[in-house]
């Protein structure tokens, strides 16, 4: 895909020539690679090693934050190409994912077969979503119901954590309750009349309008396992007041 993208964007470009130098033994697409991660982990490092940048590096990257920490000719040349932008970025966000991964099992990342970080890059391509939150690209990844989503996460300078959402089904009971006309509760297959919905919200009512026992943990309100007495009470209108103004003559 960087091909297509990119098989004469550094040929055409006076900044990537002046970046990059054509090397007669590099491909079109092996000079676009090596362009690429020099805008991400040489430029912005001025002289160091990726490493001395620290963490915070990573999630400036991973966020895809790259203009922020400087205005070197080779980020401003990947941020004026999208496409080619938004590739490296992948890239970066897989490769990350899968050191992260080796580094929980107590493996070396830089010691996997050929084979096996192409079997780890196809389960992130299908199954994945990395990326930053409250972007349309994550809202997207949830509406599709992606399996995997991670995120970076930073408190303060150096404090990063990671974001790791899975997709899973949840069972849960939904029952039905009504005062006016007999039902059925299906899920649970337990009967609920309306004479039993109408005594319990009266007793609720008598307590809180004229006993005025406003205990949380008053019996009345504590669960019963076949009635759903405590789901029936806090169904009921709680009682705003007692009546309107009277006027009592002595």
């Amino acid at each position: 895909e960087l091909g297509r993208q990119g098989g004469d964007a550094l040929r055409s470009t006076a900044i990537a020539q002046s970046v990059w130098p054509p090397q007669p033994e590099l491909t079109d697409l092996a000079r676009l690679v090596v362009q690429a991660y020099i805008a991400v982990d040489v430029a912005p490092t001025a002289g160091q090693i990726p490493e001395a940048l620290g963490p915070a590096h990573v999630f400036q990257v991973f966020a895809g934050q790259l203009a922020q920490s400087t205005k070197a000719a080779e980020v401003l040349w990947l941020e004026s190409r999208p496409r080619i932008r938004d590739l490296a970025l992948r890239a970066f966000r897989y490769a990350l994912k899968v050191t992260v991964d080796c580094a929980s099992m107590a493996e070396d990342a830089s010691s996997l077969e050929y084979s096996e970080i192409s079997s780890a890059l196809d389960e992130l391509e299908r199954n994945w979503h990395l990326g930053e939150e409250d972007t349309a690209s994550w809202q997207e990844a949830v509406e599709q119901r992606t399996p995997n989503m991670m995120a970076l996460r930073r408190r303060g300078v150096a404090d990063i954590s990671i974001l790791r959402l899975c997709l899973r089904e949840d069972g849960v009971r939904v029952g039905e309750l009504r005062s006016e006309v007999e039902c059925v509760l299906p899920s649970l297959a337990i009967p609920s009349w309306p004479e039993v919905v109408q005594s319990i919200w009266a007793a609720g009512s008598l307590e809180l309008r004229y006993f005025t026992n406003d205990d949380d943990e008053r019996y009345s309100i504590q669960a019963h396992p076949t009635l759903l007495r405590n789901m029936i009470v806090q169904s009921a209108e709680y009682p705003i007041y007692v009546s309107p103004p009277t006027t009592v003559w002595m």
